[in-house]
């Protein structure tokens, strides 16, 4: 049995206010919201950026 002691426990808060809990071994935004099939429009962009790295606990906000 494989065992990933990677994971993380990020928040995601879309933009109409809706907050999710993920377990990822993921390490940057863009990857968090690919695994969870997050898709951005034009206009939005989230806090941290799409490259920034994620610890532990941390939250990813999309805004406009």
């Amino acid at each position: 049995m494989a065992v990933n002691t990677n994971l993380k426990d990020v928040k995601i808060i879309l933009q109409n206010g809706y907050e999710m809990s993920t377990l990822t071994g993921k390490s940057t935004v863009a990857e968090i919201l690919e695994e969870n099939n997050i898709v951005l429009e034009e206009n939005q962009k989230t806090i941290p950026g799409l490259d920034e790295k994620i610890s532990v606990g941390q939250s990813i906000q999309i805004t406009d």
